[in-house]
C-alpha cells in the first residue's frame, strides 16, 4: 500500500515565502501550519493542530540541524484501517481484519515485503505508539459509506471510506 512517498510543491510567485527543500516525511496537515507561521498568524490555542510549522526548515536564516525532523511519527486512520511511519519503518493495521504488517520504507520503498515476523520489537513499539494516538483521536463525526476491497500483488485489502 502505497502512499506516503508522494512530493509537494508550492509554486510561489510574488510571495516572500523563501524556497526551500525538506527531506523528511512531512504530511499535508503542516500546509495549514507552516502558512500561518510563515504569515505571522497566531493559531488559536483551543484546539490541537495535526500539523508542524515546516518554516524552520525552509527559512535560511534558522539554524535548524539537517538531521532534525518535523515529526518523530505520522498517523493515518480510516475507520478500521490505522498506520504509523516512524523512522523508516511503517506499520499498517486493519482491526476488522485483524491483519498488521511492517515494511522497511529504506530497503523496500515499494512495501512489498511484510517484515512483521522478523521485527517482533519493532511491531510492539509501533502497535503501542499507533494505539496511543488512536485512543486520543476524536470519535469519526461521518458514517463509513462504502467498503473497498482491492487487490495489491495478489493479496486482497479492505478499505474504509
Amino acid at each position: 500500500m502505497c502512499g506516503s512517498h508522494a512530493p509537494f510543491n508550492i509554486l510561489q510567485k510574488h510571495s516572500s515565502l523563501p524556497v526551500g527543500l525538506v527531506r523528511h516525511p512531512v504530511s499535508q496537515c503542516d500546509i495549514f501550519v507552516t502558512l500561518a507561521d510563515a504569515a505571522g498568524i497566531s493559531l488559536p490555542q483551543d484546539r490541537v493542530y495535526d500539523g508542524v510549522s515546516l518554516y524552520p526548515w525552509i527559512d535560511p536564516e534558522t539554524d535548524i540541524d539537517e538531521d532534525e525532523v518535523p515529526h518523530e511519527a505520522l498517523y493515518w486512520m480510516a475507520d478500521y484501517n490505522l498506520a504509523i511511519r516512524m523512522g523508516n519503518f511503517k506499520l499498517i493495521v486493519n482491526t476488522l481484519d485483524k491483519t498488521a504488517e511492517l515494511y522497511d520504507l529504506q530497503a523496500d520503498r515499494g512495501e512489498q515485503n511484510d517484515i512483521a515476523a522478523l521485527q517482533a520489537g519493532q511491531m510492539q513499539l509501533l502497535r503501542e505508539r499507533l494505539r496511543q494516538w488512536a485512543t486520543e483521536m476524536p470519535p469519526m463525526y461521518w458514517p463509513r459509506i462504502m467498503d473497498y476491497r482491492i487487490w495489491i500483488n495478489g493479496k486482497m485489502y479492505r478499505w474504509a471510506v
